[in-house]
């Protein structure tokens, strides 16, 4: 319940943190090289995955960074809660 709460607090704090330009992404993705981005190894992936197009990959590479976002405070939350 604690850490739920917690979570909650920082989600509804990130905007104050976190903000997406997109004009910026949109700029990055216009100069991006598309071959350089398929033949991009991705380091401690090893899926052998085949994506219909890159943004189907993207969507899957960045949906596995959000469930795992959070992950690296795993230990400092089970210290902090006894579970």
């Amino acid at each position: 319940e604690q850490i739920a709460a917690s979570f909650e607090s920082m989600a509804r704090s990130a905007d104050d943190v976190a903000v997406m330009d997109e004009a910026a992404i949109e700029k990055l993705a216009a100069g991006a090289d598309p071959k350089q981005v398929e033949d991009a190894e991705v380091p401690g992936i090893g899926l052998p995955l085949r994506f219909d197009d890159l943004e189907a990959e993207v969507n899957f590479y960045g949906l596995m960074h959000a469930l795992d976002f959070g992950s690296g405070w795993e230990k400092a939350v089970e210290q902090q809660t006894g579970r």
